[in-house]
């Protein structure tokens, strides 16, 4: 939001302390997240203290202190002088997004982990005040289509993190594949998960995720969700999970036909033949699944919101269903 140069350059150096105000635990994770990234430079020794009544940083270090006059939780103030980098902030998520600044005027080597950094780093005096024009920041991922591995999407939390989104869209469900574990229905990942072709003209190279059978796939448990969610809300990301419906439904209606139009059991080891991709709202067969999906998928995402997608629909095969009428 506001950048003034200043005079002259910090020394990053090996021995730079890192104080955090006692008064803000929140403080306290960025000095150690800040140290973490540092001490994994070569020859790096950074050290994390605590800043009280009785002990105060001095020259060649770096501060993280409260300040209840930021305008949001998402915003901070870094000052950065020949002697002292100081950041401000009233929150956790401001401490962060400081962090990620502070990083990004440094090498880029800093962003790889045991990359060679030559020390001491140079910073130049500058004075940033920064706050988030948006309060959604999002980025969709659409692992229905193309599945990501779980490493591969926190990686893509990291490099989130790094410019500062802070929503995360897991577009899990779609014609063409069902992501997510859930443990009232089996066949959803069993069945749903994995498809005979790659389609969307992707090159067979470019891509490793097959199963014995050689179809095309994956899914994560309810351990990974969990475990992508915890990691990126310690990076301030919330992660929104997308169930589609009513449309865009033909992976879950493969593995429970009963939930369609046309209805339908489902023969062991044989996917239903599908007519439609739309579940039926005349059924109350329907009903049931759909409540009892979203209550496991919000037992697994904190987040406030579940999309549901419900564009692209077509609903003809409603006009001729007699359960629908």
């Amino acid at each position: 939001a506001s950048m003034v140069p200043g005079e002259g350059v910090f020394h990053l150096a090996s021995g730079t302390d890192i104080w955090w105000d006692a008064a803000s635990p929140e403080a306290k994770k960025a000095a150690s997240l800040l140290a973490k990234r540092l001490n994994e430079i070569p020859g790096g020794k950074f050290r994390v203290r605590k800043a009280d009544a009785g002990r105060r940083a001095g020259d060649n270090s770096i501060s993280f202190a409260v300040d209840a006059g930021i305008v949001n939780d998402e915003g901070y103030s870094l000052a950065v002088s020949p002697d002292r980098i100081v950041i401000h902030s009233r929150a956790g998520a401001g401490y962060f997004h400081a962090v990620q600044t502070l990083l990004q005027m440094m090498p880029p080597a800093v962003f790889k982990h045991g990359a060679k950094v030559e020390l001491p780093i140079r910073i130049y005096s500058v004075r940033i005040e920064d706050r988030p024009r948006f309060p959604w920041r999002g980025l969709l991922v659409d692992p229905a289509r193309h599945f990501y591995t779980k490493n591969e999407l926190l990686r893509v939390i990291d490099l989130m993190a790094m410019h500062k989104y802070n929503v995360l869209q897991l577009h899990l469900t779609d014609d063409t594949g069902w992501r997510l574990q859930i443990q009232r229905y089996p066949r959803l990942t069993e069945v749903s998960g994995w498809r005979d072709e790659l389609g969307f003209a992707t090159d067979p190279r470019d891509v490793t995720a097959f199963n014995a059978r050689g179809q095309y796939g994956g899914f994560y448990t309810r351990k990974d969700i969990r475990e992508i969610v915890e990691y990126a809300g310690e990076r301030h990301i919330t992660v929104v999970p997308e169930i589609e419906m009513p449309g865009h439904s033909q992976a879950a209606i493969r593995a429970y036909p009963e939930i369609s139009c046309a209805g339908g059991t489902y023969e062991s080891g044989k996917p239903a033949k599908v007519e439609d991709n739309i579940l039926c709202p005349g059924n109350e067969a329907t009903y049931a699944f759909v409540e009892n999906v979203l209550t496991e998928v919000m037992d697994l995402f904190p987040s406030r919101y579940i999309h549901i997608g419900a564009d692209e629909c077509r609903r003809e095969r409603w006009k001729t269903c007699p359960k629908c009428q």
